[in-house]
């Protein structure tokens, strides 16, 4: 069979194409189209005239017509769905600040000072009187005894700033405003103690309402049984998508041992409660219509247990394609699987069209599609007689379909790849799947209290090994390869590569090999040709961290960076700014520095000097690549009697240092001030107001962000 008659049987795949495109071209370019239904309507109204023209239909060689006009009309959808999503968030791009009604529309998360809610803004009051609208808003309540009482379906009245999420501005930093965005979270507001209450309870969606209550029962099983600390927060995770007790740790060691997908609702759950329900429900296999509520009681109890578990992208689409598979052997139908897999993308894409950018809606869809694509070619290289053997190579075989169709997009993301995934997932998987059957287990007799504590201990311990044997694969030599870096046009090139191999093996055609040949040299092109920019790169960065000075001299793969937080504190305050640019930019070992803010040296361990071919630095003055740099984080450079000006590239306003913006046009000759995020509010403003006053360029990277300068 050619690959175009493959093709031809996934009408679906066919049809989701176009629309995932309009909904990326929507995304990336926001158009302002305001007659985009028309367009549709328009579209499809001639799409009923061509096909009544029988030439045009019959005729196969212009049937291509009828398929770019459905095409068009799909396009233009998916642009449309973005557009009524869009809608849904708060519509001011000011901040408001006054009155709040909202409902929390998510189970509270307890933090170290306050209590993280997820609300739907029902109404805010401006000028006196209360205007409707809608949108979600991150809320955080100051911790007390009322705030932990607090529950999903509360309705609040607070009085607080609702303030737009910005990014930082940092270079190649994770855009949180944009993922919250894409989560149709547009706000965030911080109350005080004494500066809300609680309107009414149980608003909302009823089913969502009882799903969080039923959860947090089911939660309540696992504490009253003894089961707590890690051992709780890992099975909460597993069985009921309750993430919020992991620690750093926990989650760091289950990513680096290549474990994290089983603490992620997914497929795998799903299955083995579709497989329970299926065995449960056996005894409906007699007459068509008993068989017929027997398929329907098993998608209702499906996608109660979705409900059950948050409704995350991963377990929505492994709820749709079960569903859609129950549904083909109710009416005794065999469904064409990536069919089933582009429909239930397609229905989620209608429900939430920014899915197309969550990583863990792509990773569960490239994740099914791989191994339903290349697990049973790697099943069939090797054939076992021996049952444990064969089972082993059978999760082998699912690991690699897996790993083969994610490891880009992975890396891309995380800059990390498992090394002893294979070992990983041997383990974990049957972990998961008798922890998944235990769990079930205690939550019927958790009325019976003798047999309850039996299985809880049982769980508990098996959970406990599962742990340490995910912390021992972690400590093993080698277990992870880190600070890999792909870029978008990296990502795309790799799948083209694995997808033309693919090719090759399954039509045995010279072409595909050719251009899987040709695809790994324009990789390796692209490799060379950033490398070679890197070794050229020469960059001052001074980044947005909150109450933080934090300066970046970069030259080729050489980093020097000046920080003023303790360096106890080093890894927690700012590594998360600033990683992610340095792996792009290539840079491996940086060379920190301390910024004294007591006396007249810049530096805390560099008494006199620290100089170089390209850097030179005496007390707070910094020749760098020939740039003159001052920072002025002390008040040691006021003086009268200066007879000339000093020129400087950059000047550097830190630490709310005591200078006017005359003081310093009276003493330096200034071409570009930079005032850090270690400054007030008032300092800064002042600072930036008296310079547009002077017309001098001025940069608040509080206000616009990271100032970053190619030199």
């Amino acid at each position: 069979m050619s690959l175009q008659e493959d093709f031809h049987q996934i009408p679906i795949v066919r049809l989701i194409t176009p629309f995932i495109i309009g909904i990326i071209f929507q995304i990336q370019f926001s158009l302002n189209l305001q007659y985009c239904f028309y367009i549709i309507t328009s579209l499809f109204l001639l799409y009923l005239v061509l096909i009544k023209i029988k030439k045009l239909n019959s005729n196969y060689k212009t049937r291509w017509i009828l398929g770019i006009v459905i095409s068009l009309i799909l396009f233009f959808a998916g642009i449309e769905i973005v557009i009524l999503q869009n809608n849904k968030f708060l519509t001011s791009k000011k901040d408001d600040k006054g009155l709040v009604i909202a409902t929390i529309t998510k189970q509270p998360v307890e933090k170290l000072k306050s209590i993280k809610l997820i609300v739907e803004v029902n109404s805010i009051k401006k000028e006196n009187r209360w205007i409707n609208t809608n949108g979600q808003a991150i809320v955080y309540i100051q911790k007390d005894s009322l705030s932990k009482k607090i529950n999903i379906g509360n309705q609040l009245m607070f009085n607080s700033i609702l303030s737009t999420i910005k990014n930082p501005g940092n270079p190649n930093e994770f855009d949180y405003s944009k993922y919250m965005a894409f989560h149709l979270i547009s706000r965030q507001a911080y109350i005080q103690s004494n500066n809300w209450e609680i309107l009414s309870k149980n608003e909302g969606s009823a089913i969502f309402l009882y799903a969080a209550n039923l959860r947090k029962y089911l939660l309540s099983i696992y504490s009253q049984n003894n089961i707590k600390d890690k051992n709780f927060a890992v099975l909460s995770a597993l069985t009921l998508g309750y993430k919020d007790k992991l620690d750093e740790q926990t989650k760091r060691a289950y990513s680096s041992s290549g474990a994290m997908h089983i603490l992620a609702v997914s497929g795998l759950h799903v299955g083995i409660i579709y497989v329970i329900l299926n065995y449960l429900l056996s005894f409906l296999n007699k007459k068509s219509i008993l068989i017929l509520l027997k398929f329907f009681l098993i998608i209702i109890f499906l996608w109660c247990y979705a409900f059950l578990t948050g409704l995350s992208p991963s377990v929505m689409r492994s709820s749709l394609m079960f569903s859609f598979v129950a549904i083909g052997r109710a009416i005794k139908r065999n469904t064409n699987i990536y069919n089933t897999i582009a429909a239930s993308a397609f229905l989620l894409l209608i429900f939430n069209p920014f899915y197309i950018y969550d990583v863990g809606f792509q990773l569960s869809y490239l994740a099914v599609t791989g191994i339903v694509f290349f697990y049973q070619r790697i099943y069939s290289v090797f054939e076992f007689k021996n049952f444990f053997v064969d089972k082993i190579w059978s999760l082998t075989s699912v690991s690699i379909a897996a790993q083969l169709s994610t490891f880009p997009i992975a890396i891309f993301y995380f800059h990390k790849f498992p090394n002893y995934f294979l070992l990983t997932n041997i383990i974990v998987i049957p972990f998961a799947t008798v922890l998944i059957y235990l769990a079930i287990l205690l939550f019927i007799f958790s009325f019976f209290n003798p047999i309850a504590l039996i299985i809880a201990k049982i769980l508990s311990t098996s959970v406990k090994w599962l742990n340490s044997a995910v912390s021992f694969i972690e400590s093993l030599p080698y277990s992870t390869t880190k600070n890999i870096y792909f870029d978008n046009y990296q990502v795309i090139i790799i799948y083209l590569i694995i997808i033309l191999v693919s090719l090759f093996f399954i039509f045995h055609k010279a072409k595909y090999l050719k251009l899987a040949l040709s695809s790994v040299i324009i990789f390796l092109i692209i490799n060379i040709y950033q490398s070679y920019n890197l070794n050229k790169q020469t960059k001052f960065i001074v980044y947005n961290i909150k109450n933080v000075s934090a300066y970046n001299f970069i030259k080729g793969k050489k980093n020097i960076f000046f920080t003023d937080i303790d360096e106890s504190n080093y890894g927690n305050d700012f590594k998360y700014q600033v990683e992610n640019n340095w792996l792009k930019l290539g840079l491996k070992n940086e060379f920190v520095a301390s910024i004294n803010n007591s006396n007249n040296n810049l530096l805390k361990n560099n008494n006199e000097y620290f100089n170089s071919s390209f850097f030179f630095i005496k007390k707070n003055f910094i020749n760098f690549t020939g740039k003159r740099f001052l920072i002025l984080n002390q008040n040691i450079y006021k003086s009268p009697k200066i007879k000339k000006r000093i020129y400087l590239d950059y000047l550097i306003l830190s630490n709310n240092v005591n200078f006017s913006i005359y003081d310093i046009i009276t003493q330096f000759d200034v071409k570009q001030i930079i005032i850090d995020s270690s400054n007030s509010k008032w300092e800064k403003n002042t600072w930036t107001k008296d310079c547009n006053l002077y017309n001098i360029n001025c940069h608040s990277v509080a206000d616009l962000g990271a100032y970053q300068v190619d030199m």
